[in-house]
C-alpha cells in the first residue's frame, strides 16, 4: 500500500469501546485498544494515502447474522440505537435491574 500511495485497512471491532454495556467489560478493553490503534495508524497512514478504519459489529457473537431477526438482523448489527436498547434492558447485573447507558463518544 506505501508502495503504491493507496489503500485501506478496515478493522473491526466489537460496539462497546462506543457503547459501555458492563457485560462485554473484559473484551470491551480489548476492542477500545483496537479502535484506538486504527484512529493513531490513520493518523499516521492518511498522508501516504493509506486510509485505516474501523466498524462497529454489535450482537453478531451473542445472536449470530438472521435475516429478519430482530437485534441480530443484518441491517441492526451496526446499529448503536439498537445496542444501547439492549443494554438498557439487559445490561445490568443479575438480579439486578438494568441501567441506562449513554455513548463515550
Amino acid at each position: 500500500m506505501r508502495a503504491k500511495g493507496d489503500g485501506t485497512l478496515l478493522l473491526t471491532t466489537g460496539v462497546s469501546p462506543t457503547v459501555p454495556a458492563p457485560f462485554l467489560t473484559n473484551v470491551g478493553l480489548a476492542t477500545a485498544a483496537l479502535r484506538n490503534w486504527a484512529h493513531t495508524l490513520h493518523a499516521e497512514l492518511r498522508a501516504e494515502g493509506i486510509h485505516v478504519g474501523t466498524m462497529t459489529i454489535a450482537f453478531s457473537v451473542a445472536f449470530g447474522v438472521v435475516p429478519g431477526g430482530g437485534e441480530a438482523d443484518p441491517d441492526a448489527i451496526g446499529d448503536l440505537d439498537t445496542f444501547r436498547a439492549f443494554v438498557a434492558q439487559y445490561g445490568g447485573a443479575p438480579g439486578e435491574p438494568a441501567t441506562s447507558v449513554t455513548a463515550a463518544d
